[in-house]
């Protein structure tokens, strides 16, 4: 029998290695075959029952790809050649989407166990059976929200639990090639939930927070902070001297002003860019000049000359 991906990953076959980098600018490879195949940096992660069945999953799909008359060894790099389309797929979702996806596929194992149902959703039966795709995940969002419980009252917010619990089943299949229905389609079960949670806890309580919000009270210690002042951990505060502390109190306010969020201009420990970089930033010039990707004269310039500066966030990734 050949072994499972899950087993594979643990133990990578001798075809399919990393190639070493001869810069740090040079993007990874593996070799299945003596081929060349596209690989993601690695992103170390524990493992998880979503990562190990989609590990299964690729493998069966790999199989299933396979010609009637593929040797093993065509079997094995067929399955190599996937994992790395898997690996691809998974290292374009953020670190947080990742542990999100983790999260609901354990609610989704649940549910599916609960009626006897492979919660693995092949593209064949996704294509043939759409509707039957559709009310499941509609029948899924009716079981799964009351099993979650909200920060500040008993019941979670309905949009959260939809965009973390359904939507998600529906970016891990959509990772694996598998046809799923647009989220208009899942949602119509979503607006009854919506209503009554109103009906409820009244129109306020659907209003979005941040689970770590940066407060006006927060910003206004940051303005109220003297030259010199001491802080722990770190040399005394003084944007007259100090670059990196001028560069925090001009980039707060600018965040401050135009409602970005903190996470926006923080480092995450997974070393993905989250935060603002400088081609976040167009200028659009009074004289009707644009610049999609001011340089650093470009942007000092737009200090002297009338003009308006955009953030995309986007851009950065």
């Amino acid at each position: 029998d050949q072994p499972s991906l899950a087993t594979r990953a643990q133990r990578p076959p001798s075809t399919a290695r990393p190639a070493s980098l001869s810069s740090r600018a040079q993007l990874p490879v593996v070799f299945v075959g003596g081929q060349r195949f596209a690989a993601p940096p690695d992103r170390a992660r524990p493992s998880s029952k979503r990562k190990r069945a989609m590990l299964d999953f690729a493998h069966s799909r790999a199989i299933s790809m396979a010609s009637a008359d593929a040797t093993p060894g065509q079997v094995e790099q067929l399955q190599a050649a996937v994992l790395a389309t898997h690996e691809l797929g998974e290292y374009g979702a953020a670190v947080g989407t990742i542990d999100k996806d983790d999260r609901a596929w354990t609610f989704w194992e649940r549910f599916s166990e609960l009626y006897g149902w492979d919660p693995l959703l092949s593209a064949e039966f996704a294509r043939a059976e759409p509707q039957q795709v559709s009310q499941r995940l509609a029948v899924f969002q009716a079981w799964v929200y009351p099993q979650l419980k909200g920060l500040k009252q008993p019941d979670a917010k309905p949009r959260t639990v939809f965009n973390n619990y359904v939507l998600a089943i529906v970016r891990i299949f959509q990772r694996e090639h598998v046809p799923m229905p647009k989220a208009k389609h899942v949602e119509r079960n979503l607006a009854g939930i919506m209503r009554a949670f109103k009906t409820i806890y009244g129109h306020e309580a659907l209003m979005p927070g941040r689970k770590q919000p940066f407060t006006p009270a927060m910003w206004a210690r940051i303005e109220s902070l003297s030259e010199g002042t001491r802080l722990s951990g770190r040399a005394a505060w003084s944007p007259s001297t100090r670059h990196r502390d001028r560069n925090l109190l001009r980039l707060g306010r600018v965040l401050w002003r135009t409602g970005h969020r903190l996470g926006e201009i923080v480092w995450h420990p997974s070393g993905e860019i989250s935060y603002l970089t400088r081609v976040c930033v167009s200028i659009s010039k009074a004289s009707g000049v644009k610049v999609a990707a001011p340089s650093a004269a470009q942007s000092l310039q737009s200090r002297l000359i009338p003009s308006l500066l955009y953030f995309n966030k986007n851009s950065s990734h």
